[in-house]
């Protein structure tokens, strides 16, 4: 039996008590053993005295500033509007907090430049919430694609789907995060063509649709588009991927996997296809990772189930023990 490592929380003031602020401090941050949050702050009355009733703290600052000078912290968790991040983020380094900000970083790239120098030239941790690329699923498929499992691959299609107005927009609270997950699959882009869709706007008036061709300095071409007023079925918040290469396609949704991953083929055999082996197309059932692979002319080719080594499928069920995990299907 092992010893259960004890963890010191750090002590952390929020700033930011909007919308998604809110659900941080009540939802998600509660259930993190590293942190403690030891102060709030928003320089909205209106939102002070909201977050105050619903958290049931005696006092709420009007102001990072204000709030530092009040209690002992040790970081600053922005979960303000984007476009005050920089502005917050300069000041709890200068401070010297470490800093945790929402995504995205900052909507100004050499502002973002001049906070990773001024992290550096503090001493202090500079970080950003959320990011796609270090989930389980993420890192599989950068394996697959590392290992060309489809061949080289030349072709990208991303799809984020909502029928939800919500605040903001969509490009800076979910596709950045697919921004991310693409450059790092594919790298750096060297072209951008993007253009906003006529299908209304974000409760307070943000952009809701758009789409984009991206084109990577390695040759990949990327069709993306994500919308929160979308009428077609939703998707997982990570987005439907397809990535076409010379021998195949890999497709995957969603960020935690029930039990990993194995590339499926046509006859039910797994590994890397050699050049000239007919490909298959595989269609994910269920949410947990179940594959149907169909072969060459359409002939149904035995159920697999997407798991990881020393784990045994549980009676037929699909999916991990909660019902969900993310969908990776080589075709």
């Amino acid at each position: 039996m092992h010893a259960t490592e004890e963890i010191t929380p750090v002590s952390a003031v929020q700033v930011g008590l909007g919308g998604w602020g809110t659900d941080w401090a009540l939802r998600v941050l509660p259930s993190a053993p590293g942190v403690r949050l030891v102060g709030w702050a928003d320089p909205d009355p209106d939102a002070r005295a909201a977050f105050a009733a619903a958290a049931g703290v005696p006092r709420v600052h009007c102001g990072l500033a204000d709030a530092l000078a009040d209690v002992d912290a040790e970081a600053v968790f922005v979960t303000a509007d984007p476009a005050a991040h920089g502005e917050l983020a300069r000041a709890a380094l200068t401070a010297g907090k470490h800093v945790l900000l929402d995504r995205p970083f900052t909507p100004d790239l050499a502002e973002a430049a001049d906070l990773v120098k001024l992290a550096e030239d503090v001493g202090k941790a500079l970080l950003v919430a959320q990011p796609q690329r270090y989930t389980a699923a993420s890192s599989q498929v950068r394996h697959l694609l590392a290992q060309e499992v489809v061949g080289r691959a030349r072709h990208v299609a991303v799809a984020f789907r909502r029928n939800r107005r919500t605040p903001g927009s969509v490009l800076w609270r979910v596709s950045v995060d697919h921004f991310d997950l693409l450059r790092a699959f594919f790298g750096e882009a060297s072209a951008v063509t993007a253009r906003a869709w006529p299908r209304g706007q974000s409760r307070d008036g943000g952009l809701a649709s758009f789409s984009a061709e991206i084109e990577f300095a390695s040759g990949v071409i990327a069709q993306y588009s994500a919308s929160t007023t979308s009428p077609a079925p939703a998707t997982r918040w990570t987005g439907d991927w397809a990535v076409e290469g010379d021998d195949g396609v890999l497709h995957w949704s969603g960020s935690e996997p029930g039990r990993g991953v194995r590339p499926l083929h046509p006859r039910g055999r797994r590994g890397h296809r050699g050049p000239g082996r007919r490909a298959a197309r595989a269609r994910p059932l269920g949410r947990g990772g179940a594959v149907r692979p169909v072969g060459a002319g359409g002939r149904r080719v035995r159920d697999q189930r997407a798991r990881q080594p020393g784990h045994h499928r549980a009676g037929g069920r699909r999916g991990d023990q909660h019902g969900h995990g993310e969908r990776v299907a080589l075709a």
